[in-house]
């Protein structure tokens, strides 16, 4: 519906291209609950990612390189990271940890 994807863009649960992105969760040490693009999370110790194939994990801005299927990141209590992925044509918006 049009309200549905009014929503979808406030909330910023946005993939551009193909779709391919909309497989990137992540969850923390924190919170427990799979976090989608656009969303935020806590965490102290470490952010873990999944998404389905080989992707381009960028932190920050920054690549981290083509991973496969997922990745476990350290983090430090209360410092802020960005995290989005890049898999074929289809880019992910970012999941915000510590925002």
């Amino acid at each position: 519906t049009r309200e549905g994807i009014l929503d979808a863009l406030h909330l910023g649960h946005v993939v551009v291209g193909s779709g391919k992105a909309w497989s990137f969760m992540a969850k923390s040490d924190c919170d427990e609950e799979w976090k989608i693009s656009g969303d935020s999370l806590k965490a102290e110790k470490e952010v873990t990612m999944i998404w389905k194939g080989k992707a381009e994990l960028i932190k920050d801005g920054k690549s981290l390189g083509k991973i496969e299927n997922g990745f476990t990141d350290s983090v430090e209590p209360g410092v802020f990271h960005f995290y989005r992925v890049v898999i074929g044509d289809s880019y992910s918006n970012p999941i915000y940890v510590n925002l």
